[in-house]
């Protein structure tokens, strides 16, 4: 049996995304996610291209903000696109990246994010449903349907990285979108899904990892290119999150001082190789074959892995290489 895993690339060309997309598919990756993040190509617009070149993949966005997009109007456009990939769409939803995505557009809204992730799943779900939605907090949802059928078979994923946003996921979605892939993180998320789950089933857990594919000592220099961006991942994590992952308080502390007045890369300095773990696979396709079936192995329905760069003829490399080395081997 192939293993279960997927890709997602920021886009910076339609065209060239949605080939990446069919080149995936050709290649045997089960699923291609898209960013709704600032300030690249349109996801819904790539995946709209994507489902005509594509038969099999699952496609989805991941992922979108409910502090930047009403759900309603994220419902409308996912249920329109979806009719071009029957069965195989996915949504993503998550509320982040205050510095670079929210701030910007002022955006930067009050309230605890896991509850405007579980009131947009709420209002997507019951508009795909056929229904009207009705609600005053945290969006102003008032006599609101879909006037067309949204096709069966939508997905819904939160992703979230502390317990709180876990524990929304495993009430309201289909799935959780983890970003943490190390022993620890992983197994951290899984417990607080399992107990939000309580005696119902678990939902799916995705786990999400940067992927950057190299050995030796370039390994140690993508790793040094990843500091900044695991430094944003951190910063916003909560004091209990720090703890799970063995990073000491004070360490936390001025990593988040770092960030916030001078950031990802005044903060970078803060990370170690093991902070990189929690969040990235860097090596040879070898090594990340071995980390796919260990996730798979703790639990995981699928990995998602994501290239640590913006360039076409780089995406198309890793999909190839591990097409060629992972995919086509039976896990």
């Amino acid at each position: 049996m192939k293993r279960a895993v997927g890709f997602c690339h920021n886009p910076t060309n339609v065209t060239e995304s949605a080939e990446l997309v069919r080149q995936a598919e050709q290649q045997g990756f089960r699923s291609a996610w898209i960013p709704d993040q600032p300030f690249y190509c349109d996801p819904y617009v790539v995946l709209a291209a994507a489902a005509a070149e594509t038969e099999r993949i699952k496609l989805g966005v991941g992922v979108t903000n409910p502090f930047t997009a009403h759900p309603a109007i994220s419902a409308r456009i996912a249920a329109s696109v979806a009719q071009l990939a029957p069965g195989r769409f996915r949504v993503g939803i998550a509320a982040g990246n205050k510095r670079e995505f929210l701030r910007p557009l002022g955006a930067d809204r009050a309230g605890p994010a896991d509850e405007w992730c579980e009131a947009a799943v709420s209002v997507m779900k019951t508009l795909w449903e056929g229904k009207r939605v009705y609600r005053e907090t945290p969006f102003r949802t008032q006599d609101v349907a879909l006037t067309f059928e949204a096709p069966p078979g939508i997905e819904i994923f939160v992703a979230g990285l502390g317990p709180k946003m876990l524990s929304a996921a495993a009430r309201c979605a289909d799935g959780v979108i983890a970003n943490l892939v190390s022993d620890i993180g992983f197994a951290a998320t899984s417990h607080d899904i399992a107990r939000a789950a309580g005696d119902s089933s678990a939902p799916k857990v995705i786990a999400w990892a940067m992927t950057l594919l190299s050995e030796g000592a370039d390994a140690q220099a993508e790793r040094d290119r990843l500091r900044p961006f695991v430094a944003h991942l951190l910063a916003p994590a909560s004091s209990a999150r720090f703890e799970t992952l063995r990073i000491a308080s004070a360490v936390a502390r001025q990593l988040k001082t770092d960030y916030h007045q001078h950031g990802p890369d005044h903060a970078a300095r803060h990370i170690t190789d093991e902070m990189i773990e929690h969040f990235a696979i860097v090596g040879p396709p070898a090594y990340v074959g071995e980390r796919i079936d260990h996730l798979l192995s703790l639990g995981a329905s699928e990995v998602v892995l994501n290239p640590y760069t913006d360039a076409p003829q780089e995406i198309s490399h890793v999909i190839s290489m591990l097409g060629r080395h992972l995919l086509a081997s039976q896990g």
